[in-house]
């Protein structure tokens, strides 16, 4: 994002830190100033339109409280709604993916978990990397090695939490 188009976006919001929401500074259409704005796409992020532009609201709300706009900003608690800035973050791709909810197509209910020839397999992701932690009787004890896992690498704690 260039500068320009960053000082775009700084004369046409702001930001309201406690709430997460933005309100239009200036716009085409009269009926649009003062307004909060944002609205829900396809996969749940808010976003806001600057003349024919989409933007996400979580990186405007990066950009009018710190001036710049991160590789990676990571909704902490999994809302992709709640833009307040003290629920983002910025991450790395790698921190980013520490932090995930667990996916809808989660059968097991623990990411990382799976059941395979009739016994539970644990393993995890790193660096690009499927590292498996081994084969167990039970889901309770795959599911500990998991953990374990996810404490070694510094996973986030809200990492594979159901939505």
């Amino acid at each position: 994002m260039k500068d320009d188009e960053i000082e775009l976006i700084k004369s046409t919001f702001t930001y309201n830190q406690e709430t997460g929401s933005l309100t239009r500074l200036k716009s085409y259409h009269r009926r649009y100033v003062t307004e909060t704005f944002g609205t829900a796409n396809g996969k749940g992020y808010m976003l806001v339109r600057i003349g024919k532009k989409k933007y996400n609201v979580h990186r405007l709300a990066w950009i009018l409280c710190h001036g710049y706009n991160p590789d990676e900003v990571d909704h902490i608690n999994h809302d992709k709604k709640d833009n307040r800035i003290c629920n983002l973050r910025e991450v790395s791709r790698q921190d980013q993916m520490k932090n995930r909810a667990l996916g809808i197509n989660n059968t097991s209910g623990r990411i990382g978990v799976s059941m395979e020839k009739g016994r539970w397999k644990a393993h995890i992701g790193i660096n690009r990397k499927r590292i498996h932690l081994g084969f167990f009787d039970t889901f309770e004890e795959a599911c500990v090695a998991r953990g374990s896992a996810e404490k070694v690498y510094s996973f986030h704690n809200n990492h594979g939490i159901k939505l």
